[in-house]
């Protein structure tokens, strides 16, 4: 489609490195796959969608890539409220019977950690060799690469503070965003929208 080559053209100005392949049935609306550096992209995804899956790679990349990206995880799974929050609203998403608010933040982890780390490796559209090799670090890292998705695209206020805190290495900024992040009914209604 005409927007799939748009998200083409601007994955390919982002990073010529990598590449992008739209794909239909994919179980969730994006998978990186490691070995091909190349991002798969659900293939019946509004544009907007699209463009969340290609920058919230890129936004992890930018972030390894200046070696702040250790803080900043420690930050999300060991400080942050915010992130709490948004990790809480998908347990209750993904099973409403979860009794989500007497669980501890540990366990809250753990548990999407393990949905997260079994979806990437039951996934048929990611290469056998990708999936042995994927762990349970790599699904804390898409952890993060989500919820800074969410975060990016709820409002001009992110986008641009997300932006200039990455041209700087301004890590203490992330973890402000972070902190902002709305209240877990807001995370839930956003997650119920896609």
């Amino acid at each position: 489609t005409k927007a799939q080559k748009h998200i083409l053209d601007i994955a390919n100005a982002l990073n010529p490195n990598i590449t992008v392949e739209f794909v239909d049935g994919l179980e969730s609306n994006g998978k990186f796959v490691r070995s091909q550096n190349k991002i798969l992209i659900k293939s019946d995804l509004s544009t907007t969608q699209m463009y969340v899956e290609v920058l919230k790679h890129e936004f992890m990349h930018s972030l390894e890539t200046r070696q702040s990206y250790n803080k900043f995880f420690d930050y999300c799974f060991n400080k942050s409220k915010s992130f709490e929050q948004y990790i809480r609203s998908l347990v209750k998403y993904l099973d409403s019977n979860i009794d989500v608010e007497n669980m501890t933040r540990e366990s809250v982890f753990n548990f999407y950690t393990e949905y997260k780390y079994n979806q990437y490796k039951n996934s048929e559209a990611i290469p056998q060799k990708d999936r042995d090799a994927f762990t349970m670090e790599n699904a804390r890292e898409e952890i993060i690469a989500d919820f800074f998705a969410e975060v990016l695209f709820q409002g001009e206020q992110y986008r641009e503070r997300i932006v200039s805190a990455l041209e700087n290495s301004d890590v203490e900024a992330l973890q402000d965003i972070g902190d902002e992040i709305s209240s877990e009914n807001a995370l839930l209604e956003l997650k119920q929208k896609e």
